[in-house]
């Protein structure tokens, strides 16, 4: 692969803005990385392209600590619907695309579909007769969007935790 071909190079190049890859997969280990290229500019003059790339294992760290109730999770896709970070590794390393996973349940297409081409949003859907919560917002200077999902139920059960909590701290103050 000659970097200088690889899109996020081309757009800190061209752009002039730090830019992050998408995974990039090493063909002989198998090991995933993530690139970093940020322009260098001196006397207001672009000089080069500087790139440093992390293990992904950084990055999805941060994303599987990402809880929502009980069994909710998050996880990062790019524009075109490819998983950039889960919990399970797999879905990285096999280039799992979303949007044609979901295909067989067109409600959640659909969503993942808005979720790319929009702004911050909620929604449900139901996924094996279980109504889900989902959440999405892009991530600032990158093409990814965090999708965060639980089902209704453990949702509302936190909410109605929280809700009983108060009531029962505002009336011991009493």
């Amino acid at each position: 692969i000659n970097i200088k071909d690889l899109e996020f190079y081309k757009n800190a190049k061209n752009n002039q803005k730090t830019s992050i890859s998408d995974p990039i997969i090493d063909k002989k280990t198998g090991k995933v990385f993530l690139g970093i290229a940020a322009p260098i500019i001196y006397k207001n003059e672009f000089e080069y392209v500087y790139v440093v790339y992390i293990p992904y294992e950084k990055i999805n760290d941060e994303v599987s600590d990402i809880k929502f109730g009980k069994t909710g999770h998050g996880y990062i896709i790019n524009k075109q619907g490819l998983t950039v970070a889960d919990k399970t590794v797999n879905n990285v390393s096999n280039q799992l695309n979303v949007i044609d996973a979901s295909k067989k349940n067109k409600q959640l297409s659909d969503i993942y579909k808005h979720a790319v081409n929009s702004n911050p949003g909620t929604d449900s859907y139901k996924s094996d007769g279980k109504e889900q919560l989902i959440g999405y917002a892009p991530i600032p200077d990158t093409n990814w969007v965090l999708i965060v999902n639980a089902p209704v139920k453990e949702f509302m059960g936190s909410i109605n935790s929280t809700i009983l909590l108060c009531i029962g701290v505002g009336l011991a103050g009493l």
